[in-house]
């Protein structure tokens, strides 16, 4: 089934996703900076930001969890995400933001 999505809506998303989108590039170039560096926490700490940033792209084109997969849909079509983008799954960012539970599990 195919929900509509309001115009002004559906602009509002795309430009959060393209904001995410460049903080995905700023981070990425920044982890480059780190690792020619070898400076370890900087390296991180962009890594972090990086996943973050996609993660929100994830949430916002598939909804956190994906519970709003069907109603994001046209979103996705917009901008030419299909369902097999590496975006959809955010296990990563997952084990930088609970990473004191999987300590705790290992």
């Amino acid at each position: 089934m195919d929900y509509a999505m309001n115009t002004m809506l559906l602009r509002t998303f795309q430009r959060q996703v393209a904001l995410q989108c460049r903080y995905i590039m700023l981070a990425a170039h920044d982890v480059n900076k780190g690792l020619q560096a070898r400076d370890t926490s900087y390296t991180y700490y962009w890594i972090q930001n990086l996943l973050n940033a996609a993660a929100n792209v994830s949430k916002a084109l598939w909804g956190q969890k994906g519970k709003y997969a069907e109603i994001r849909k046209p979103l996705r079509d917009s901008i030419g995400v299909s369902d097999e983008s590496p975006l959809r799954n955010v296990n990563m960012r997952n084990n930088f933001e609970h990473f004191a539970e999987r300590l705790d599990r290992w």
